[in-house]
């Protein structure tokens, strides 16, 4: 028997909430990567060296690793409009502490948060094509979103670090806090955990 998600031709509503997950996972490769594009201001606001900094992308990476397991049960618990919400609350939160942190552990608080906030999102956008997509299609989806997504360091390395030296380092995070909000409520928004016609699936939260 054919499956739904086959028998699935996408729609206006369906790329839609491809677009809007994308456009999310950007957000969270910018704020994955928004330290690193402004290594030397870091080094300068927490007074520190180059192996001191380091920690900060190693304890960030071992909280997005030892999260996807954990994320993926989650997923399959609650699906993925409340999971990419809340990831990106989690970096908002994490940005808006990095904006006024100027000790090193409360850096590295930061950055558990946005480590956190980031296992979320790129599962989450996988768990959309999966559900909103036929399964053909899910391939080239899933290649599209990882190239897109990479976007986001170039938003880091050129637009954030212009904010920053234009401004400060309080404005250039905080606004990428008040952008990951803005996409918290986007993505809480627009996302659908399953099309209309599967509303009635038991595991749709949406």
């Amino acid at each position: 028997m054919t499956s739904p998600s086959a028998l699935h031709t996408p729609g206006w509503r369906t790329w839609t909430v491809w677009i809007v997950g994308v456009a999310a996972y950007v957000v969270a490769i910018t704020n994955r990567t928004s330290l690193s594009s402004v290594g030397v201001d870091a080094a300068i606001r927490f007074d520190a060296d180059a192996s001191a900094l380091s920690m900060f992308a190693v304890i960030q990476l071992a909280v997005y690793g030892s999260l996807q397991v954990p994320v993926g049960l989650i997923l399959d618990r609650l699906g993925a409009r409340p999971v990419i919400a809340a990831g990106m609350v989690l970096m908002a939160t994490g940005q808006l502490v990095m904006a006024f942190a100027d000790a090193v552990g409360i850096g590295i608080l930061a950055r558990v948060l946005i480590g956190a906030g980031d296992a979320a999102v790129f599962p989450s956008v996988l768990r959309v094509i999966a559900t909103w997509f036929p399964a053909q299609r899910s391939p080239l989806l899933v290649q599209l979103t990882g190239i897109i997504g990479q976007l986001g360091q170039i938003v880091a390395v050129v637009p954030l670090a212009a904010l920053l030296h234009a401004t400060s380092w309080s404005v250039a995070f905080g606004s990428l806090a008040g952008l990951t909000v803005l996409f918290a409520v986007l993505t809480f928004a627009v996302i659908r955990n399953r099309p209309p016609e599967r509303r009635d699936d038991p595991l749709d939260t949406a």
